[in-house]
């Protein structure tokens, strides 16, 4: 549904302002992946995969300030977010509710939970508290601390 001009200038706003804060120019520009590289030189799927997982978002994300920033060129983007809408379309969509330690990565982001289970590791706050602070039974912390490692 096509929706109204202003409603779209108010979401390229919060997304310029999400990439910003979440990728910000420095950090990205001085990033060995970036700093080490020749202008013009076409981004490896592994370079663009182990950028987008470093900060956080999504590889169309990442590539989006990339072209931002003239680290890549707007065909280039184009091609790469069309592969990425046809992988998404091939997935398999699953039935049913995702596991909890799922459901609360997905929810509270890795950071966060990061934070309260390195909290924790450290005798900061109490299992009782990070099950609180990370709306998870007891028994699931391993397999939410497991599935935080997995990346």
């Amino acid at each position: 549904v096509e929706r109204p001009p202003e409603d779209q200038r108010l979401e390229v706003f919060c997304n310029a302002a999400a990439a910003a804060c979440l990728m910000p120019a420095n950090a990205v520009k001085q990033h060995p992946i970036v700093a080490h590289r020749d202008l013009g030189e076409a981004w490896a799927d592994i370079e663009i995969k182990s950028l987008a997982h470093y900060f956080s978002v999504s590889r169309e994300a990442l590539l989006r300030r990339l072209l931002t920033f003239g680290l890549t060129d707007s065909q280039f983007y184009e091609q790469k977010r069309e592969q990425y809408r046809r992988e998404f379309e091939a997935t398999p969509k699953r039935k049913g509710f995702p596991p909890p330690a799922q459901d609360r990565l997905s929810l509270l982001g890795r950071p966060f939970v990061r934070l309260v289970l390195d909290s924790l590791d450290r005798g900061i706050v109490t299992t009782s508290d990070a099950s609180d602070y990370l709306g998870i039974r007891l028994k699931h912390l391993p397999s939410l601390a497991a599935s935080l490692e997995m990346d």
